[in-house]
């Protein structure tokens, strides 16, 4: 092995000396494959970012410096050359890396708690990250194990509080200007996972929020053969690499493993509340969702409606065990969606998911998803069958219209453009309505003409016809 991956180093070497920099990528790829905690690869991928992005290639000498001092010995030189890099990035005054707390909030599930807390010592720098844990007032012996342990912070609560309550009072314990990982505490990361959310958190300046796939997630898992947490070890660390067209936009994401930049939570807080366990606490997750249920919808909204982008990051892999929910009638869960639909005004089920239907007619028709075509989605509410078609085609170029201010709004990083417009408007009208889009232009547009009257299907199939290229064809 050790053989192995010193030619792959200087192979890799010779790539970036020769400026064959997307072969040097793959190749980086491919050895952290074979070696996923060696220092050198992730050196040599801040190497690769160091122009391009100085908060990943930082966030790479730092992990970088953290497998070498993990190493029984390691030359000196080695140290001093990354911190080199780092300190010539720290003079340059461009970097906003901040430190991590990770927030996870504890009820009962012993075992799986031990496992996730261990995966974190072993996963991640002491130097720049805090675990705080919040109990629940868990009655299986956890809570007297979870405050024997010298390198968390612990907050034991007098009653279940659940979720959003929890997890804003973790927060509140937090260290001031870190950004914040919610982790479930049934959720365990694989290796390198968290390095990679960060890197997805640090890809641009306005990426908000970003979570991982897994084995059993909602609108997030992935295809694993073997869902055993020491499988989904093994798998994660095969996973998390190197990916090319790693980050897949997303309008929300489900808060079993929520990453999220200091400054995006700074415009998500909606309130400040002075609670009956005597804590005050910023209202990152809203309350009025406790004891669970759509608080992580609500909070990726309002940190897309603030303006940042949230990715679900396909190259970080998180195991979560996962639960039978709150209680066998999901009354829990109906009373949260009510909530959430009379807080925002439309019910989230009827959005939050894509539509596997379009998505397979698309990739029968598109085998090569490198190939560049074009595509309208009419009605695109939350984007996510447009942000997905772009996730799985990056050459593709979508666009969206859609009615609602509120939902275009949000949606708006979910395709390369988003239009606002009242797209019935014109039905009534002798002259037919013109839209800010190129006609003749799109080779799908997405519509379904059965969700309305004969008059209105008429009508819109009429002036879309128009927009489709030659070759176009309506798909719904």
């Amino acid at each position: 092995m050790a053989k192995e991956i010193n030619e792959m180093l200087k192979e890799i070497a010779a790539l970036e000396t020769e400026g064959e920099y997307e072969k040097e990528f793959d190749l980086l790829s491919e050895a952290m494959k074979t070696e996923p905690d060696n220092y050198e690869i992730f050196y040599m991928l801040g190497r690769w970012y160091f122009f391009r992005n100085p908060d990943m290639a930082y966030l790479c000498f730092e992990q970088a410096l953290f497998y070498l001092k993990k190493l029984p010995s390691f030359p000196i030189s080695d140290l001093r050359m990354i911190q080199k890099d780092i300190d010539d990035l720290l003079a340059g005054n461009s970097l906003s890396v901040n430190d991590l707390s990770i927030v996870i909030v504890s009820y009962n599930d012993f075992e799986i708690m031990i496992e996730n807390l261990e995966a974190i010592r072993k996963y991640t720098d002491s130097a720049h990250t805090e675990v705080i844990v919040v109990d629940n007032a868990s009655t299986d012996g956890v809570s007297e194990w979870l405050e024997a342990q010298n390198d968390i912070i612990f907050i034991e609560t007098s009653k279940n509080y659940g979720f959003p309550v929890a997890c804003n009072i973790g927060a509140a314990a937090c260290s001031s200007g870190n950004d914040l990982l919610f982790l479930n505490n049934d959720a365990v990361l694989t290796q390198n996972a968290l390095f990679f959310l960060r890197m997805a958190l640090y890809s641009s300046h306005d990426t908000g929020m970003v979570s991982g796939v897994s084995n059993n997630v909602t609108a997030q898992t992935i295809d694993v053969p073997d869902k055993s947490l020491a499988a989904c070890q093994k798998f994660g660390a095969l996973n998390n690499v190197p990916m090319r067209n790693a980050l897949e936009i997303r309008q929300r994401l489900t808060g079993f493993a929520l990453l999220i930049k200091f400054y995006a939570l700074e415009e998500a807080i909606t309130e400040f509340r002075y609670s009956s366990n005597d804590i005050d606490r910023d209202i990152i997750f809203d309350e009025r969702f406790s004891p669970a249920y759509f608080e992580d919808d609500d909070l990726g909204l309002r940190v897309s409606q603030a303006g940042f982008r949230e990715y679900l990051v396909h190259n970080a892999f998180i195991y979560h065990k996962g639960g039978e929910g709150f209680d066998s009638e999901n009354i829990t869960m109906i009373n949260s969606r009510s909530k959430f639909t009379e807080k925002w005004g439309f019910d989230m089920w009827s959005y939050e998911l894509f539509s596997d239907e379009i998505i397979d007619m698309i990739e029968r028709n598109e085998p090569d998803h490198e190939k560049a075509f074009t595509v309208l989605e009419v009605f695109s509410g939350l984007g996510a069958t447009l942000s997905r078609i772009k996730w799985l085609y990056p050459c593709s170029w979508t666009a969206g219209i859609e009615l609602s201010p509120l939902l275009a709004g949000i949606a708006r990083f979910s395709a390369d453009k988003v239009i606002c417009d009242n797209i019935l408007s014109g039905l009534k009208k002798d002259s037919p309505k013109e839209l800010p889009l190129p006609k003749h232009f799109f080779k799908y547009i997405i519509i379904d003409f059965d969700a309305f009257d004969d008059e209105a299907a008429s009508y819109l199939k009429k002036l879309l016809t128009d927009y489709l290229s030659p070759e176009g064809i309506f798909l719904q």
